[in-house]
């Protein structure tokens, strides 16, 4: 498992989750400070107005008429109106009558004339009537771009509200929102980063255990039952990693005595088998002897031994199947490689009038345990010559690709259908009467053990394509039996012949 990836899992997983709840905690903090700074703003403004009228000679101020402010009435009423203005540091106070004028403004404007704040404060206003103190819902900006709120208090007599008064203050309580904004949003970034910081630390104090868990469980995925699983060397009581590791290298421990004991098993059959078919082989050899080269007889005594023949064969793969042989890591030349396979076919396909061609695209060396390929790749060309018919042309090709090369092997046959190209590839399954099943499940198992794949598809030449893949490059010290990961390691190239890779070689047939 990689390091980065885990981390970057567990950050996502913290941090999102914490994001959300400080920003849903800092957004509730800061709405609920501004509502309640609000709202005290406006019953501070409400009764600031309500008490602005309280002393005032309204019956007088609604007797004014336009151009009424050089009166002595009006003075007295706007001095003292300025006068709470300086004293409660508002904006303006100004009163005026039901029907929407201005009686008194210190802010300026004449007697009689409408004033348009009343406007975008219609509900407040008919509270205000209704003899109700109150303030305006929203907040305006003015023109020197700070932020008011309108409070209104009623004047009344007689039980009856004659006129209203508009108090206009500065929300100052703003700029503190603004600072208190700035520092919910400084203690969310900082919470941030002390997430991401925890979840690197715990992703660092899990990604080691959890890493060599992930690695030993696919060394034994791929085979690999005689490493142990790395055990934590002092675990706390509880330790979820550590109870896995112990069960982990129990299950290893069961797979590899039972892998141990079914080897056994086969190669005792296959041993206890194979001693008598030598005796049988021998006392047919006898008889043959004895017999006369014609006759019934003789070939009676000559498919006695093809039988033999064949069931030597099965006993040999069934002990090579068993054997499970540890990986020797080499330097491979593909050019030498298919010299030699071209080689080992060479009797098959004489006796079939086959020809073998060759196209190796890459001819750089890579690593590999040259008995287990070449067997493998042996058996895919085996297999490509018993389905094709006579006079065909089979086809090794080898290429790389990135961090991997992959050998092809195409035949001219029937093909494979695709339902049963991945059973093909399972122990004991297979088409003809006579095959044991374990020449492709070999073949997968080569593969696998050398962290590469094993795959068959339509081949261009009508049949079927068979792709060997394996990394093209080992880790320096892989384990036995152990699939190599991807790495950088080079191993020295074998000797060869230093034939011709783009030659295109050709078996005779």
């Amino acid at each position: 498992m990689r390091r980065g990836s885990l981390a970057a899992r567990l950050v996502a997983a913290n941090l999102a989750p914490a994001l959300l709840t400080l920003g849903a905690v800092g957004f509730a903090a800061w709405t609920v400070a501004r509502r309640g700074l609000e709202a005290e703003l406006g019953r501070r403004l409400s009764s600031v107005a309500g008490a602005a009228g309280a002393g005032l000679p309204v019956d007088l101020l609604l007797a004014l008429q336009p151009g009424d402010e050089g009166t002595r009435t009006y003075a007295r009423a706007r001095d003292e109106l300025d006068r709470v203005v300086r004293l409660d540091e508002l904006r303006r106070l100004a009163i005026f009558g039901p029907d929407g004028r201005v009686v008194v403004d210190t802010a300026g404007t004449p007697i009689g004339a409408e004033l348009p704040d009343l406007a975008r404060d219609r509900l407040e206003l008919g509270r205000l009537w209704q003899g109700q103190p109150t303030a305006s819902r929203v907040l305006f900006r003015g023109l020197d771009g700070r932020v008011y709120k309108s409070g209104y208090g009623p004047i009344s007599r007689d039980g009856k509200v004659v006129a209203g008064v508009l108090a206009e203050g500065d929300a100052a309580f703003f700029a503190v929102l603004g600072q208190l904004r700035g520092r919910l949003v400084a203690v969310g970034l900082l919470g941030a980063l002390l997430v991401v910081l925890v979840s690197l630390l715990l992703a660092r104090a899990l990604s080691g255990p959890v890493g060599r868990l992930v690695e030993a469980a696919r060394r034994i995925g791929a085979g690999d039952l005689s490493s142990p699983v790395p055990q934590p060397p002092r675990p706390p009581p509880g330790d979820e990693l550590a109870f896995l590791a112990r069960t982990l290298e129990e299950m290893r421990r069961a797979l590899e005595d039972r892998d141990r004991q079914t080897q056994l098993m086969l190669s005792g059959i296959a041993h206890e088998v194979r001693n008598p078919l030598g005796g049988i082989e021998l006392f047919a050899g006898l008889l043959q002897e004895r017999l006369p080269a014609e006759g019934e007889a003789a070939d009676q005594v000559r498919r006695i031994q093809h039988e033999l023949t064949y069931l030597t064969r099965v006993v040999e793969e069934f002990l090579d199947y068993a054997r499970r042989p540890k990986l020797s890591l080499e330097a491979i030349s593909a050019p030498d490689l298919a010299l030699e396979l071209a080689s080992l076919i060479e009797p098959e396909l004489e006796r079939r009038r086959l020809r073998l061609t060759t196209q190796l695209a890459d001819p750089a060396p890579f690593a590999a345990d040259p008995g287990q390929l070449r067997r493998a790749l042996l058996n895919l060309l085996k297999n490509a010559a018993q389905i094709s018919p006579e006079g065909a042309e089979i086809r090794l090709s080898f290429e790389r690709t990135g961090e991997a090369v992959r050998w092809m092997v195409d035949d001219a046959g029937p093909g494979v259908p695709e339902e049963k190209r991945q059973a093909i590839f399972e122990p004991f399954f297979t088409t003809r009467e006579k095959g044991t099943g374990l020449g492709l499940a070999f073949v997968r198992r080569t593969a696998e053990a050398h962290g590469g794949a094993i795959q068959v598809d339509r081949s261009p030449l009508g049949g079927a394509r068979f792709e060997l893949t394996l990394p093209a490059r080992l880790t320096d010290s892989p384990g036995p039996e152990t699939p190599g990961g991807l790495g950088s390691a080079r191993l020295p190239a074998r000797a060869g012949s230093g034939a011709d890779p783009s030659a295109g070689a050709r078996a005779p047939g």
